[in-house]
């Protein structure tokens, strides 16, 4: 029984190693640019005392841009480049929480933290697609708990801060985007037909936006 496991694991990997290839290629590249956006804003300031606004444009933008990204029928050129701009825009929303961290330590232990925490879902996540299980149930039980953080996040901007909540909120969304490696990861060895650049676009996205809302929480984590 598990020789026949074995057998269809190694043949699924072998089926899907150009696309996961080319989703962490993509991943890779996309990180790269966020992070250098992060330490060109750090130095210059590209958006100190921005106007309420623009940061509204800005929030806009971005969702056009991820509407863009998961949009079929797009060339992956296109979708690239669409990825380029979503990774520079959010490097420079990241920025802003790290001009508030004097500790260089804090933004390398988040960094360092949020690959370690990658590193283990993913695994886990292979480990689990290797024992034949399929965790398509999971996506609106994700989804719930995402639109319910992002309900929390909006009644937080009309209420006192508080330190504790902020704590376990932080905790629970780097419970859930962990949850969203492991998703991701099964959905794409398990769902996806490998075909086009629609699903290389598509994965290294989901994995982008799980590595980048970790790493923004652990830095919230520091913070406090």
């Amino acid at each position: 029984m598990s020789g026949n496991k074995l057998a269809n694991f190694s043949k699924l990997l072998r089926e899907k190693k150009g696309l996961m290839l080319c989703i962490f290629l993509t991943l890779t590249f996309q990180l790269i640019v966020t992070t250098l956006t992060m330490k060109y804003d750090y130095k210059y300031q590209l958006l100190e005392k921005q106007s309420l606004i623009v940061v509204i444009l800005g929030i806009v933008c971005l969702f056009g841009l991820l509407y863009l990204l998961i949009l079929p029928g797009i060339p992956f050129v296109v979708k690239q480049l669409l990825f380029v701009i979503f990774s520079v825009m959010f490097g420079l929303v990241l920025s802003q929480s790290i001009h508030a961290i004097k500790d260089p330590k804090i933004i390398e232990g988040a960094a360092f933290a949020t690959l370690i925490n990658f590193a283990l879902m993913f695994i886990v996540g292979m480990v689990i697609v290797y024992m034949g299980y399929d965790l398509g149930w999971m996506g609106v039980y994700l989804l719930i708990g995402l639109f319910i953080l992002i309900a929390v996040g909006f009644i937080r901007l009309f209420t006192p801060e508080s330190p504790m909540v902020n704590k376990v909120i932080s905790v629970v969304s780097i419970i859930l985007f962990s949850a969203f490696i492991l998703y991701d990861t099964n959905n794409i060895l398990l769902k996806t037909t490998g075909n086009g650049g629609n699903d290389c676009i598509r994965g290294g996205l989901n994995y982008y936006l799980d590595i980048i809302n970790i790493f923004s929480n652990y830095l919230d984590l520091g913070k406090k």
